[in-house]
């Protein structure tokens, strides 16, 4: 039906009558996609181990179903996917496509990551809608769990600079609770600051301050100006060249995982750009 459909869409592209049928053609669509479901939901479901938990196996002998696990001994968790997928979506433009079906179950496990860590690990994971929130105040408490999930020696990060996007009571706890220095502006630093608050150090913390009065009074000092500095040039310049010496400015693919791909090819080939210059030097 679904094939039937697009055929006779390909043949009224262009013509005078493709805005008047298309709506027909959407509408066999759903209908056809209204009786595969129905049919896929009243069959009996198979369930099959997955962890130490029972999941629906392969519904259907037209879903395609993949899966795996992490096998790696240094990482500090154990990791099992399986997902699956139905292969008949049909896309014709933005507003036009048919969809199609997909599930898919994690199981996480560790004997070395605390609750916090295991629960971090989680939020970094499942972290789908903070990839569209306006700021970055989201961000902090899933990424310092990913890093404390890395392999022993890259997972005690000493401090973590951020900028103000970054910053709230709650981020600025995380980092502490993971023994980790949290030098992140509070607000937009001013330039060009006068000789008296270059130079001088600030008065005196007391005894009971709090995570973010403690960390302002760091920022305050001139160790701690010097520290978050550092953030201008490790961090922004790669930003910089990525986009004007190498051109990229903009994703050019449509969805999440897609667009993580594609950053991920471009983080690579900056890292390959680097590793060169390196080793010239």
């Amino acid at each position: 039906m679904q094939k039937a459909a697009y055929e006779m869409l390909r043949s009224l592209v262009g013509s005078e009558m493709c805005i008047r049928d298309s709506q027909r053609i959407a509408e066999a669509l759903l209908d056809d996609q209204d009786q595969y479901f129905g049919e896929l939901l009243a069959a009996p479901w198979v369930s099959q181990p997955f962890g130490e938990f029972r999941v629906p196996g392969r519904l259907s002998s037209t879903l395609k179903c993949w899966g795996g696990s992490s096998d790696d001994e240094s990482y500090r968790f154990e990791h099992v996917r399986q997902q699956c997928s139905s292969q008949d979506s049909i896309f014709i433009e933005d507003s036009f496509e048919t969809g199609n079906l997909q599930y898919a179950f994690n199981f996480f496990s560790s004997e070395e990551l605390n609750r916090v860590q295991f629960y971090g690990l989680l939020a970094a994971h499942y972290q789908h809608d903070q990839a569209f929130n306006a700021n970055d105040k989201e961000q902090v408490a899933p990424m310092v769990a990913k890093v404390q999930a890395n392999p022993e020696g890259r997972n005690k990060p000493k401090t973590w600079l951020a900028d103000t996007g970054y910053y709230s009571e709650k981020n600025v706890a995380a980092c502490v609770a993971a023994d980790i220095e949290p030098p992140i502006a509070l607000k937009r630093g001013e330039h060009h600051q006068g000789c008296r608050e270059r130079f001088t150090e600030p008065a005196p913390l007391a005894d009971d301050a709090s995570p973010v009065e403690t960390m302002k009074d760091k920022r305050k000092a001139r160790a701690g100006r010097a520290v978050y500095a550092l953030r201008k040039q490790t961090v922004e310049p790669v930003f910089g060249i990525i986009k004007r010496v190498m051109g990229w400015s903009q994703m050019s693919m449509r969805g999440l995982a897609k667009a993580r791909g594609e950053w991920s090819l471009v983080t690579m080939a900056w890292n390959i750009k680097r590793l060169h210059v390196l080793r010239a030097a």
